[in-house]
Parts: C-alpha cells; structure tokens; sequence
C-alpha cells in the first residue's frame, strides 16, 4: 500500500489511513481495480489490433512513450501497460503481416538534424 494512491496524495494524507478497516478497504479497491483491469485489457488489446490495421501512426503513438498527438482518445496510451500480451501472437504477426505501409508518409516526417 505504499504505493498506493490510498496512502496520501501531493503531500495530504487521510486522517484513518493508519486504521486496519481503511487498509481492509484500500485492499479491496486495489483488488476490483485489478480485476477490472485484467477483464478489460483483452477487449483494448483487440481495438488496439484494430486501430494498428487502420491508421499504423495512431497506433505507434498510442504505443509509445514518448507520443505528442490525442488522436481524439484522451487518456489512450499503452507506453506503461503489458496490453500486447492480451493479443494472440497468431493475430498481431497475420496483422502485421498483412499492414501496407504508407512510405511516402514515412519519408515526409523524416527530420535530419545532423545536416549543417
């Protein structure tokens, strides 16, 4: 629970957290928010293979740490999430294999910072 959000946050407290039914409770919350989380993720991870299909730089900046664009899905970043492992390796490869890659896109946003 150290880690916990339940804990305290930016500096406040709560005034029980030390009380056993608070932990009991930041226990079970922990608990529902994981289980929730591992119901979902399959269901993202089948919308991410769907968004990979459809538009591959959204999916590389959904994916990534270092994305810069919403894409009109506030909240939507995998950088920190395991979601690929929700995917079956079968259906990303066939996915991936199946992808047709707009090079001209590719080339445009190509920067060459080393040219003096």
């Amino acid at each position: 629970m150290a880690d916990s959000i339940f804990g305290g946050y930016m500096g406040l407290g709560f005034q029980g957290a030390k009380l056993q039914e608070f932990q009991d409770f930041c226990t079970y919350l922990e608990k529902a928010q994981e289980s929730a989380r591992v119901e979902l993720l399959p269901n993202l991870g089948r919308e991410l293979l769907a968004i990979m299909q459809s538009d591959q730089w959204k999916f590389h900046d959904i994916i990534s740490l270092n994305n810069s664009h919403n894409w009109g899905v506030p909240g939507v970043r995998y950088a920190e999430i395991p979601i690929l492992k929700y995917i079956k390796t079968t259906e990303f490869v066939e996915s991936f294999l199946q992808l047709k890659f707009d090079h001209t896109a590719l080339s445009s946003n190509v920067k060459y910072n080393n040219v003096k």
